[in-house]
């Protein structure tokens, strides 16, 4: 039951952090209204700013941002960990001893990288957008930066800003088709993590696992639609693992999502670079005579480096439906003596 109501909240939640949330924010004198809070993924956020007097002129204080990772540690990610987190990097995204935590990109309404808006007359607005560095560990991050009118520096705006880095080739995932992510599950809820389906190229599908738990949580993949895609539900601390999703041939921004207890993790991503000339077989109907029936497929291998120890496994299955049924009634099937599991459901 836990991974259908997971399913249910997600497109709530998916609509929400890509939309972002639009209040309108007024500054103490009242010159000037800004976007309250500020929420985005794998787009830009945005800041709206429109000006309530004459000449009036105002600027995105950067210097003043502090947005910190609400999943994990500093020390969770030392310098290194990944190609991209070199140590500039690292104070991009952690901030230096005594200094604020990781800062935006601002760009405003032209596309320049400038965050003082022209001067401004009454009704008239302007739109900055905000873009989170990419090479920054993935995972949320939280925190404010403030909106301020240039001749008056007390009178400003704290924006609250929620940004969420995807796992991409820009942090963790490598060269080797494999991607990592890490964290603390502190309190009731969840964690979800994001990423393009095409993040990395010459890929056919993708694996996750969960290592290293503390407590009994359980592993979701999710589409953009909130459609449930795959789920692990081990357990006790025993690890999470599930088989792989296909990927889709078109981009899709799908969200890992882990919950259901207060636990330490570091998630894997396996993606497969194995090709198949068909994603499904079919093998017809048997005659009353036939014993078997064949179908063929072939395997590529899309990367340029070698995959080893390829394996196949097989499962057989039959499906029984009784449909339009609205009272009781007791329903038989013959159960062959290899079957290892009987699954049921009423819809």
């Amino acid at each position: 039951m836990r991974a259908y109501r997971f399913a249910a909240m997600a497109a709530t939640l998916l609509a929400l952090l890509a939309t972002g949330i639009h209040a309108v924010y007024v500054a103490p004198s009242g010159q000037f209204n800004a976007t309250e809070n500020v929420s985005f993924n794998w787009t830009a956020g945005t800041i709206n700013i429109t000006s309530n007097y004459t000449n009036l002129v105002i600027y995105v204080d950067n210097s003043s941002t502090s947005i910190a990772p609400t999943y994990f540690t500093t020390s969770d990610y030392p310098t290194g960990s990944y190609a991209g987190l070199t140590s500039d990097a690292g104070v991009r995204c952690f901030g230096a001893a005594g200094s604020v935590g990781t800062k935006f990109y601002i760009i405003n309404s032209t596309g320049s990288y400038e965050n003082t808006t022209r001067a401004m007359n009454t009704s008239q607005y302007t739109v900055f957008s905000l873009y989170a560095h990419p090479e920054c560990p993935p995972g949320k991050y939280y925190g404010n930066f403030s909106v301020k009118n240039v001749t008056n520096s007390s009178d400003y705006l704290s924006v609250t800003a929620t940004v969420n880095v995807p796992i991409s080739t820009s942090n963790t995932i490598d060269g080797n088709k494999t991607g990592y992510f890490k964290g603390s599950i502190t309190s009731a809820g969840y964690h979800s993590y994001y990423l393009w389906t095409n993040a990395t190229t010459n890929v056919t599908s993708v694996a996750i696992n969960l290592t290293g738990l503390t407590g009994d949580v359980d592993l979701f993949i999710l589409d953009s639609q909130g459609r449930l895609l795959n789920k692990s539900l081990s357990t006790g601390t025993t690890n999470e693992s599930m088989d792989p999703v296909r990927l889709p041939s078109t981009a899709d921004a799908w969200e890992i999502r882990i919950g259901n207890a207060t636990s330490s993790y570091t998630g894997y991503l396996h993606y497969s670079t194995l090709n198949s000339s068909t994603s499904a077989l079919n093998f017809g109907v048997l005659g009353p005579n036939q014993t078997s029936s064949t179908s063929t497929y072939s395997l590529s291998n899309l990367a340029s480096f070698p995959v080893s120890n390829v394996s196949q496994s097989v499962e057989l299955y039959k499906v029984h439906e009784w449909k339009g049924i609205s009272t009781a009634g007791n329903f038989q099937i013959v159960v062959p003596a290899f079957a290892q599991k009987v699954s049921v459901r009423i819809e």
